[in-house]
């Protein structure tokens, strides 16, 4: 993908680029269905100024009803920042998804998501 490919942005007379950015990714999940299932996944984004960095991720369901995943975020070499943890549940048309997510100097964050599929 391509983020933020575009002409500068302007506030009064001050104009500023955006940050282009460039990401690829790949991604795998278990071939076969079964009472265990899992994925994982990565990418390496190439900022069009700064570091290069990656990242990347997993989950594991069970049963297809509860998920444990893990992440980690490259842009930070602390690993306190850099670990990700989540939790997912799959009860019928119900989803529900928990993640932790360290921020650093800006604490953590904890988001909730919820979905009903119908």
């Amino acid at each position: 993908t391509v983020h933020n490919l575009g002409p500068e942005i302007k506030f009064v007379k001050q104009k500023d680029a955006l940050p282009l950015k460039y990401k690829f990714g790949l991604a795998y999940t278990s071939p076969q269905p079964g009472d265990i299932r899992w994925r994982f996944g990565t990418d390496l984004t190439l900022p069009a100024r700064g570091r290069i960095y990656y990242g990347g991720g997993g989950e594991v369901w069970f049963h297809n009803v509860f998920a444990l995943r893990a992440g980690f975020d490259g842009r930070s070499r602390d690993l306190g920042k850099w670990l990700t943890a989540g939790l997912g549940v799959h009860i019928g048309s119900f989803n529900m998804d928990y993640a932790f997510v360290p921020h650093g100097e800006l604490k953590n964050s904890h988001r909730f998501g919820f979905a009903f599929e119908f």
